[in-house]
């Protein structure tokens, strides 16, 4: 990987907490935005801070290197192979970055964690739970595994001649609860 540059904004990770602001939520009712990012990836744990400023900038960051076997990202299997070896190493990234008492934390896990979709739709229903239901339905036919078991979010990605085409993403609750344990 000589010469590649790791480049934040465009990689392609699952983000599974509700976007308060696609949804244009009153700030007093959006989720606090947390303290710290962990990327749990297939070789490596990485926490980064960032700054409440305008614009944010990374206030502290570390990454420690994991065996090849720790981390097995997939979509319908067990994740964590070896969850000690894991908190260990996030352990020792927080304090390597200096990170003290975080409060809230967002988890970044592997893109063959979720199935992200593009879903057109050119009458979006009114009611919250009826469109969830909906989206359930259309991403139903591209998981092997019950839709019922999966954790759903989504954002609105694009929207033309009164069509709304939302991206979706979906991850089982189990797999995504391995990493969650972690944190």
């Amino acid at each position: 990987r000589a010469g590649r540059r790791d480049h934040v904004a465009r990689n392609q990770q699952g983000d599974f907490r509700r976007m308060s602001r696609a949804l244009r939520l009153p700030s007093w009712l959006a989720p606090p935005q947390p303290d710290i990012a962990i990327e749990i990836a297939h070789r490596r744990v990485t926490v980064a801070q960032v700054s409440r400023s305008t614009p944010p900038t990374v206030t502290a960051y570390a990454t420690e290197a994991l065996p090849d076997d720790a981390v097995v990202p997939s979509l319908t299997a067990k994740n964590i192979a070896n969850p000690k070896v894991v908190a260990e190493a996030l352990k020792r990234a927080v304090e390597r970055a200096g990170i003290k008492n975080p409060s809230r934390a967002a988890i970044i896990v592997p893109d063959a964690v979720a199935r992200v979709s593009l879903l057109p739709f050119e009458q979006m229903p009114k009611r919250q739970s009826e469109l969830e239901q909906l989206i359930r339905w259309n991403v139903k036919k591209s998981v092997p595994f019950p839709v019922e078991d999966a954790v759903l979010s989504y954002v609105p990605a694009a929207s033309e001649s009164g069509a709304t085409t939302l991206a979706a993403v979906v991850a089982r609750r189990d797999v995504l609860a391995e990493y969650e344990s972690l944190a």
